[in-house]
């Protein structure tokens, strides 16, 4: 299942795959996709509140 998550197979598309109904498989890319957005956080350098200006990067578009 993971596998085909990574492919970005939809839940539909990869219950056909796999021998689980639809709730199971969109209980399970739920839980993959908390786990991935806490590791995210972890790895983040800003954490609390973060100010942002009206600063422009890179090239300026005319």
């Amino acid at each position: 299942m993971i596998r085909y998550f990574a492919v970005d197979l939809d839940a539909p598309q990869i219950t056909k795959l796999v021998a689980l109904n639809r709730k199971s498989v969109n209980r399970y890319l739920r839980a993959i996709r908390e786990r991935i957005a806490e590791f995210c956080e972890m790895q983040s350098p800003f954490s609390g509140e973060t100010e942002v200006d009206e600063s422009y990067f890179g090239a300026r578009l005319s």
